[in-house]
């Protein structure tokens, strides 16, 4: 395996990132969430594969990410102990690629712990711009300029 592969599945592994194809083809894929996002809302969303950070008018919320499961599009964060709402319990976000994406969903956001997070129903893709997330449209994100 090249270094740089290795290298990037060990920080993989380290930090939660879950992936059946990854482990089949000795090589992790992409967080696709990666980098800095505006959404429709006028927050601005930092996500690496350790934190998902939201910037809004209000406040900032930090969640921190426990696992990312590349294959079945879906992340499981402990919300921050400063954060306005629930601060210190759990989240899980669904992301969807489709129709001009990303998009996101936040199915879970008061868990009691990861699990309760991880078993949340997952959100609709089918139209993420018109539903499907607690019947709602999801949340689409698009690359920050500048």
């Amino acid at each position: 395996m090249e270094r740089a592969a290795l290298l990037a599945f060990l920080l993989a592994a380290c930090h939660g990132v879950e992936d059946d194809s990854a482990a089949d083809s000795g090589t992790p894929d992409a967080f696709p969430l990666e980098g800095t996002w505006d959404d429709d809302w006028g927050g601005v969303h930092t996500i690496d594969t350790e934190t998902w950070s939201m910037v809004y008018k209000t406040g900032t919320s930090v969640f921190h990410i426990e696992t990312i499961t590349l294959d079945e599009t879906w992340l499981v964060a402990r919300n921050d102990a400063a954060n306005a709402w629930y601060p210190n319990l759990y989240s899980r976000f669904d992301w969807t690629l489709s129709e001009g994406g990303p998009w996101y969903c936040q199915v879970a956001w008061n868990a009691t712990d990861p699990t309760a997070a991880a078993a949340a129903a997952a959100a609709d893709p089918t139209d993420p711009a018109t539903s499907g997330c607690g019947g709602y449209p999801w949340n689409r994100l698009v690359p920050r300029e500048g």
